[in-house]
């Protein structure tokens, strides 16, 4: 049987063009904690059934007469390595430090598989696994998808309970080809006039050759910090991610560039969407999301509600004009058409996992590992200098980082902007009447 051939996604197109030799170590991960009696072959079997019912696990890329593809095997297994650490003096230490090495380890693009496990067992009801993809071919709402299916697997015994997703990853690459047309890109080239992508941070030396990123984590907020920001949600009637956007862009006041126009600055936030309105996306696993313009006004010194407000205006308009980040790209390059597309960028992941109930007699519970160690890749169209990557998680909480490119940034300065933003985002919440340039003194007195 031999492999279907399509056309690659956009931002798969940029992986992979960015990878000059073929290797990249933009991965994504499933890593789970396993609690209970192991039946390691039925774990295998379910891991099996994951890549019959998802074609992103048995796809790689290839340059096919010029042009970067999709290559999807009929069939295929998914390489696990399996390890026993109950003998080590902390095998739980060790197995988080097996399992950053796995999610960090580059991919060969044209190999034979984007997609590896690692079963760690640390004694006995005690297993970690990690499922690491590279990014060509899972994002982060794919994470979800395949731990509930993984888990629904397991308790079938291995088998699939269900069939194949109505649409696969190479439905959306090829509807992704034909959504931007003249007009389209005639309304966002007016839509971003008089904003500007970059930001101008002092010190600051310019991206190098290749990003090296490193994340430095939110100050905890502790439970219940996320209430007050839906409720502001709730009562200026927008989604969450407007607020997150607009603290987002206060927090940056200082730094955004003042030649957009009259009046102050106009910022423009590269924004992560999950792409996933359609019903028969939500199941896909595979990189369906894209990165989109995020137009922030910050003249005019408004209130927070105010800013919150205008927000929620750009979301409305870059989810009514949906055009692919490619087709806007040059629209927003600057310079010699290398480094990132914007300096900053956010990437809302809203909800936190469900509590867990035993499945096959095994607790699989998510587990967010945290790597503190600078990770090198080349740049391509999804990255930024500096991300913001924030999630709602359990009891309540907002958790998340700020990831930014040391050959860039000093990692304290990194550091500031997560304690800025946090400060501003409790204060603007609390307070939405203030004005933008009433927040800052809040700033000061943040704490980790």
């Amino acid at each position: 049987m031999t492999s279907d051939i399509f056309r690659a996604s956009y931002l798969q197109e940029s992986l992979y063009l960015s990878a000059s030799n073929g290797e990249s170590a933009v991965n994504v991960g499933v890593v789970l904690q396993l609690r209970g009696s192991l039946d390691i072959p039925r774990l295998l079997a379910a891991i099996g059934a994951l890549a019959s019912r998802h074609e992103a696990l048995r796809t790689t890329l290839a340059s096919v007469n010029g042009e970067v593809c999709q290559v999807v095997a009929p069939s295929g297994e998914v390489p696990a390595v399996v390890l026993d650490l109950s003998g080590e003096h902390d095998p739980e230490a060790e197995a988080i430090r097996l399992v950053n090495d796995h999610l960090r380890r580059p991919f060969d693009l044209h190999g034979p598989s984007l997609c590896r496990a690692i079963i760690i067992t640390c004694g006995p009801g005690s297993h970690f696994l990690a499922i690491s993809l590279h990014h060509a071919v899972m994002d982060g709402w794919s994470a979800s998808v395949l731990a509930a299916d993984l888990r629904a697997c397991y308790a079938e015994a291995g088998a699939a309970p269900m069939g194949a997703p109505a649409l696969q990853p190479a439905d959306y690459a090829a509807w992704e080809r034909q959504a931007a047309d003249s007009a389209s890109l005639d309304d966002w080239r007016e839509h971003l006039r008089g904003y500007s992508a970059r930001v101008r941070i002092p010190g600051a030396t310019g991206p190098g050759p290749e990003q090296l990123g490193m994340a430095c984590e939110l100050p905890d907020g502790g439970p219940g910090a996320f209430d007050g920001i839906e409720k502001l949600a709730r009562r200026l009637r927008v989604p969450v991610v407007a607020v997150l956007a607009a603290a987002l862009a206060a927090s940056l006041r200082e730094y955004a560039a003042e030649d957009c126009g009259p009046g102050g600055p106009r910022l423009i936030i590269g924004m992560v969407r999950a792409n996933r309105e359609r019903a028969e996306l939500r199941d896909t696993v595979g990189y369906l999301a894209d990165i989109t313009p995020l137009t922030i006004d910050l003249s005019g010194d408004p209130e927070f509600g105010g800013l919150v407000g205008r927000a929620a205006a750009a979301l409305a308009y870059s989810r009514d004009h949906p055009v692919p980040l490619a087709a806007l790209s040059r629209l927003l390059r600057t310079g010699s058409g290398e480094g990132p597309l914007f300096d900053v960028c956010l990437n809302y992941l809203p909800g936190g996992p469900p509590p867990e109930q035993p499945r096959g007699g095994l607790l699989m519970t998510s587990v967010d590992v945290k790597d503190e160690e600078p990770s090198a890749s080349r740049w391509w169209d999804g990255t930024a200098l500096i991300d913001y990557v924030l999630r709602s998680a359990s009891s309540a909480r907002l958790a998340g980082c700020v990831r930014g490119d040391v050959n860039t940034f000093a990692p304290s300065f990194l550091a500031d902007l997560a304690d800025r933003f946090w400060a501003i985002l409790l204060r603007g919440t609390e307070s939405p009447d203030l004005q933008v340039s009433e927040l800052a003194p809040a700033v000061p007195g943040a704490t980790r």
